[in-house]
């Protein structure tokens, strides 16, 4: 990959890389020079170099009352970087909140190992975080937990640190193991042995993901569809609501 297609990618147009390169080349110019080294007509140049001058990449001075330009550090690109970062994080929230209000054509991603059940659980916080109602839904199978005993324990305390509350169905055969259920901000309820389940399903935002293990190997998928996710929500709530605790 040359010079002028890696600065396009970074987003400046195929004229402003070929501008600053050249800059960065003859050091120093008027217009009509920059013109002629770039190959760009005059007319565009000035404009191109106009907006170099905006984004903090090309300065102008005077010289013999003769209008130069000249090029910033190639450093500058990393600070204006970091600055379009700083300008993403501060209005990624209100981005995300907009999405989550918007009804989107179902998505799937599908994960396998071990790996994909930590992307899968950051998934979940990760949403969490940007709701207004941080309420985690979980039909767990605990025997799919551990295959990430210190990861899992750790990321329920992360999760409780985010003031997310859980409800949370287990197997009947899963009460004695409270280390797995027991915490703040959770209610458990236990599915009778009939209805024995060997997987985990947890419902978060407009998500829903499902954890399977067969044959050793774990199968993470993430469903994204607000009209699929309230309808499973309300599958688990009726059953939820209907369990003894």
């Amino acid at each position: 990959m040359n010079t002028i297609t890696s600065l396009t990618r970074l987003g400046l147009s195929t004229n402003e890389a070929k501008i600053y390169v050249c800059l960065l080349k003859i050091l120093e110019g008027t217009v009509f020079e920059i013109a002629k080294h770039s190959g760009i007509p005059r007319t565009t140049t000035y404009t191109t170099l106009e907006s170099l001058k905006v984004q903090g990449l090309v300065t102008a001075f005077r010289k013999n009352n003769v209008q130069y330009f000249t090029p910033e550090n190639p450093k500058q690109i990393l600070t204006i970087l970091q600055h379009k970062q700083e300008i993403i994080n501060e209005i990624l929230p209100s981005l995300q909140a907009l999405s989550l209000g918007t009804d989107v054509q179902p998505s799937v991603k599908m994960f396998t190992g071990t790996q994909g059940m930590k992307l899968a659980f950051e998934d979940i916080l990760d949403t969490l975080e940007q709701t207004d109602q941080r309420i985690l839904y979980a039909a767990a199978f605990p025997d799919v937990m551990d295959a990430l005993p210190r990861y899992y324990h750790s990321w329920v305390k992360r999760r409780e640190e985010l003031g997310v509350t859980t409800k949370m169905i287990l197997p009947e055969s899963s009460r004695e193991r409270r280390a797995f259920y027991e915490g703040h901000n959770r209610q458990v309820k236990f599915m009778p042995e009939p209805y024995l389940f060997e997987c985990a399903m947890d419902i978060y935002g407009h998500k829903i993901v499902f954890f399977a293990l067969r044959e050793g190997t774990t199968y993470s998928i993430i469903l994204e569809s607000p009209t699929i996710a309230a309808a499973f929500l309300k599958f688990f709530l009726f059953a939820f609501d209907h369990l003894p605790e």
